[in-house]
């Protein structure tokens, strides 16, 4: 595998075998195959962005996609593949988050994030996901819209709201131990993804100051650190209220346990 690597493109009679590796068992070979289709690149493509819209035909509860707990799922090998081959796969990459299922376009939005600013071209697409009925998908464009960096005057104002807003069918508790709800997600994901952004988020000030009391208080931790990514005074102010309104002198907790 290591050989076919090496030889790039011109390996490109190996795609469908190397393919075949992907998401077994055997860690060293699919891991191994991943970067040897990453390397071969363009001849690669095709074949890999095929394999995850048959995956996102299947269903969320097929296989690996099940895995989905709290946020953190095991994206297909494919999808790692088409990111380490970068702009090339942009376009088939901005194709299948129009058109495959769930799972596959799940997969299409990490691969374009792990592209960081090669993948500046998907910007658009990826900020119609913010709008998807599927809170997974929102959840991994946002993410990729923070990694990317560029275009933020497309996406950052439906990130602001998405920050603040309520969604019904958003509100049911997801299964893990913290018992977190997409809500509760997807404001983790925008508050990290501003944080990323820096200064050139900020408009998005007064939300995230409106974040430091949400109900979960890991948004609130995150919006924290996004505020102090803003460098604003403003920002910096709000995050020292909310230092010193919580302060708790630990000592007295033994005489005065409330």
């Amino acid at each position: 595998i290591r050989q076919l690597a090496a030889l790039g493109p011109r390996a490109a009679e190996a795609v469908s075998a190397l393919a075949d590796l992907l998401n077994r068992d055997h860690q060293a070979a699919r891991a191994a195959a991943t970067y040897a289709l990453g390397a071969i690149g363009e001849p690669a493509v095709e074949t890999l962005v095929a394999k995850l819209e048959d995956a996102g035909q299947t269903g969320w509860e097929e296989g690996a996609q099940a895995n989905w707990n709290e946020g953190a799922v095991q994206m297909m090998d494919e999808a790692y593949a088409l990111g380490a081959i970068g702009r090339l796969a942009v376009a088939p990459l901005i194709g299948l988050l129009e058109s495959a299922g769930e799972w596959g376009r799940i997969n299409a939005a990490f691969a374009l994030g792990e592209m960081d600013s090669q993948a500046e071209e998907a910007v658009p697409a990826l900020t119609r996901c913010l709008d998807d009925d599927s809170h997974r998908i929102v959840r991994t464009a946002l993410d990729s819209l923070g990694t990317i960096g560029g275009g933020i005057d497309q996406f950052l104002p439906r990130m602001r709201r998405l920050l603040v807003e309520s969604r019904p069918d958003w509100e049911e508790v997801l299964t893990g131990r913290r018992a977190w709800m997409p809500r509760d997600q997807v404001r983790l994901n925008v508050a990290t993804a501003i944080a990323r952004l820096g200064s050139a988020a900020a408009s998005a000030e007064e939300e995230l100051v409106t974040a430091l009391e949400d109900p979960c208080g890991y948004v609130g931790l995150l919006a924290t650190d996004a505020l102090r990514h803003l460098e604003s005074p403003t920002a910096d102010e709000a995050v020292m209220d909310l230092v010193m309104a919580q302060r708790w002198d630990s000592s007295l907790s033994e005489t005065r346990p409330w």
